[in-house]
Formats: C-alpha cells, sequence, structure tokens
C-alpha cells in the first residue's frame, strides 16, 4: 500500500530527509510577454540535493513490504 504526501516548496525531500529541500525551478520564463507563463504556472519542484522531481506538489511514497 501507499499513501501520497503533499509537498511544498522549502519542504525538506522525501526520497534523501534532511540533506535537501524542495526548490521550484522555473526554465523557459515567457512573462515578459504575457505573466503569467505557463512555465511559472507549472508546479514542478526538485530536491536541490538528490534531483528528485515531484509535479502537482505530490510524492507517492510506497511502503517496504
Amino acid at each position: 500500500m501507499s499513501k501520497i504526501i503533499k509537498i511544498e516548496e522549502c519542504d525538506f525531500c522525501p526520497e534523501c530527509g534532511q540533506d535537501g529541500k524542495m526548490e521550484r525551478i522555473v526554465e523557459n520564463c515567457s512573462c515578459h510577454i504575457v505573466a503569467p507563463c505557463s512555465a511559472c504556472e507549472s508546479d514542478r519542484l526538485v530536491c536541490n540535493c538528490c534531483g528528485l522531481e515531484v509535479f502537482d506538489g505530490e510524492y507517492e511514497e510506497l511502503d517496504d513490504a
């Protein structure tokens, strides 16, 4: 059985724990044309330590069964 964990910016990474924090990474921003752009609206968080990517702020934690 697994459970969904809600992850937000600056939370500790669920994979590497206290070593990494989740950051919002924005690539190809076009807010200078029309704000807010789709790149800034996307909800992708990346761990600054292990590189784990979380989309829509949800992480599925699997049991060790």
